[in-house]
């Protein structure tokens, strides 16, 4: 498994996807989400949030590393 750091500098700022089993409060639920990652990593303040990734400004949180995926 990769840290943070790890993680920052695979996937910042590059175009990703992800797919997403939670509700995000955009009324987005289930299937893929795509587009530039602009934050990756844990917030200290919701630990239960597990893996943050942002994608463009959208949060979704409780990400498994293991399912990002680099797009062209």
């Amino acid at each position: 498994m990769m840290d943070q750091k790890q993680l920052q500098y695979k996937f910042l700022g590059k175009k990703i996807q992800v797919p997403n089993t939670h509700y995000t409060g955009f009324g987005i639920r289930g299937g893929t989400i795509s587009g530039v990652c602009t934050f990756i990593g844990y917030n200290p303040n919701f630990p239960s949030w597990g893996l943050q990734v942002t994608i463009n400004r959208m949060p979704i949180t409780n990400v498994d590393a293991s399912t990002i995926k680099l797009i062209d």
